[in-house]
């Protein structure tokens, strides 16, 4: 079974404290690879949301609408307000 490791560094500090007893090491390691997880998936989704409402604010796109055009002989169109004429 392969040992399990800390990614972060702060994680990796404060499981450098706790080196004696090798039992209670043992268990902070296992409390802190379960708690390292949770912390990297909700700092990656806080950091998403984030980028993606500033990005929402930056590029507002108006609801656009088609627009139905008639014309003399008649006939009808359908266009789109930013093609222009």
């Amino acid at each position: 079974m392969q040992k399990p490791t800390l990614k972060l560094q702060i994680f990796r500090d404060i499981h450098s404290k706790f080196k004696n007893p090798p039992w209670l090491n043992f268990l902070v390691l296992g409390f802190l690879v379960g708690l390292e997880d949770r912390y990297i998936s909700w700092k990656t989704k806080v950091t998403v949301d984030e980028a993606i409402k500033d990005w929402d604010k930056k590029t507002k796109l108006k609801d656009v609408k088609p627009q139905i055009v008639k014309h003399d002989d008649g006939s009808m169109s359908i266009t789109s307000p930013w093609i222009k004429k």
